[in-house]
């Protein structure tokens, strides 16, 4: 019988930034599931009353925006109790239901306090494109650095990187993915 010494790594807190209710959850759950993670779900607003279903909710089968959102932020809920990790929502708009481009200032200035509390940051890495995605990668840089980090992780967003694959840089080939 060989005996194996583990190295017992302390836990080291994780604020992770998260597009929409699902994205970090979905993409990051093993490191999040350590326990003490904080995810901050930027696009987390309820759409405006008496707006149109959005083409994606009505791909979903929802009938009202409104509450198939608040059914996202009860399986949110859900999902933070699993991990055992505290859910911060900032409450803007996503992209489904706004007609302009946000503000992010205040997102940012709530994100730097929390991110300022963690040991590790973990932002998406916006594969696909989504401007989502991409919207929040940025505030979470700008906060992260505001917050005295002198790098941060990137996670793959599922499920944009089955569809896209990993960039060129991350798989290391010339060109493509």
């Amino acid at each position: 019988i060989r005996l194996i010494n583990y190295e017992i790594r302390s836990v080291m807190s994780i604020a992770a930034v998260s597009p929409h209710l699902d994205d970090a959850a979905l993409s990051a759950s093993v490191a999040l599931g350590r326990g003490g993670a904080t995810v901050v779900t930027v696009f987390t607003a309820l759409p405006p009353s008496g707006s149109q279903v959005s083409w994606w909710d009505r791909l979903t089968g929802a009938t009202d925006s409104a509450e198939r959102q608040r059914e996202r932020l009860a399986e949110d809920t859900a999902a933070m109790r699993l991990l055992s990790a505290t859910a911060v929502h900032l409450d803007e708009p996503e992209a489904l239901y706004r007609d302009r481009e946000p503000d992010l200032d205040q997102a940012v200035e709530r994100m730097t306090e929390l991110l300022a509390a963690a040991d590790e940051v973990w932002l998406p890495s916006a594969i696909g494109g989504h401007r989502d995605h991409m919207l929040a990668r940025q505030a979470g840089m700008r906060a992260a650095v505001a917050a005295g980090h002198s790098g941060v992780m990137l996670y793959a967003d599922f499920p944009y990187v089955i569809a896209y694959g990993w960039p060129s840089w991350v798989a290391g080939l010339p060109g493509g993915s």
